[in-house]
């Protein structure tokens, strides 16, 4: 008995793929967007504008971002976001600042 198209592609997908890898694909694809279109790097440079170049205060607006973001993407997309987003943000902190920053999206 033939199947319809769509319940064909998930028994073909289901042989092949886990959801978890599709959950990590999407999550670095939206992540290279981001960088594509340079919307990383803006959003980067507003939020060292608003907050000092390191500090308690930047520590607090990446874990609320982290929290935010998450609210609306899985927890896979959110750190894959969040680390395009404060990648170019550590580039511009000490070694200590910027190991603190990416520790952030990890646990946060």
């Amino acid at each position: 008995e033939a199947l319809p198209p769509s319940a064909a592609a998930v028994v073909v997908s289901a042989a092949y793929f886990d959801p978890v890898i599709f959950l990590f694909i999407s999550g670095f694809a939206m992540g290279q967007a981001l960088e594509k279109f340079h919307i990383t790097e803006r959003l980067a440079t507003r939020l060292l504008s608003r907050v000092a170049t390191g500090g308690d205060r930047l520590a607090l607006v990446i874990l609320c971002l982290g929290l935010f973001v998450s609210g609306a993407l899985s927890n896979v997309a959110t750190a894959v976001l969040l680390t395009a987003v404060v990648a170019p943000v550590a580039r511009e902190l000490s070694d200590s600042e910027a190991k603190r920053a990416i520790l952030e999206v990890a646990f946060g």
